[in-house]
């Protein structure tokens, strides 16, 4: 399934040309679909699978590159919640390639927290830690105060659950 799914991310990053700009109905469109997506992915509701599968073919076909990467870092989310991390981390890892492609560092920080969460799900604090403080370099190069917060409360209590 890993071999399959990462076959067609490389095949929709290559066919898909990630740069153009897009109208501003388009990108309206897309923010609705995603706010859809982010609420299903939240509750693990299966309706989650359709949204994505909307979102990541208007987004592809209006080549909105940042949709794209946002849609797979949901789905990240939705299979963390619903204990299935095997398939979250191959959502995450999607996700960092296609930001690194279209050169979306700022949008890091969630994508790093989340994969922090997830190693915290996982029990593995050590990492999550890691991850945790790689989230917070990347907000504080680009002055996300509000993601500076929530990382620093996270990352307490990693520590606490480490002693």
């Amino acid at each position: 399934m890993k071999k399959y799914f990462l076959t067609y991310l490389f095949v929709l990053i290559m066919c898909s040309s990630l740069f153009s700009q897009a109208t501003k109905n388009d990108t309206l469109v897309c923010d609705l679909l995603l706010n859809k997506l982010k609420k299903y992915a939240n509750q693990a509701n299966d309706s989650a699978n359709d949204c994505y599968n909307n979102l990541l073919s208007y987004a592809r076909h209006y080549k909105m590159g940042f949709y794209i990467a946002e849609s797979i870092n949901t789905m990240g989310i939705y299979y963390s919640n619903k204990g299935q991390y095997e398939m979250a981390d191959l959502y995450f890892n999607a996700c960092e390639k296609i930001f690194t492609l279209i050169k979306g560092d700022e949008y890091k920080t969630s994508l790093y927290i989340n994969i922090a969460n997830l190693f915290t799900h996982k029990e593995e604090y050590s990492h999550a830690i890691d991850m945790y403080k790689k989230a917070h370099s990347n907000a504080d190069t680009y002055k996300d105060t509000l993601a500076i917060g929530k990382i620093n409360s996270n990352i307490s209590r990693c520590y606490y659950s480490i002693k």
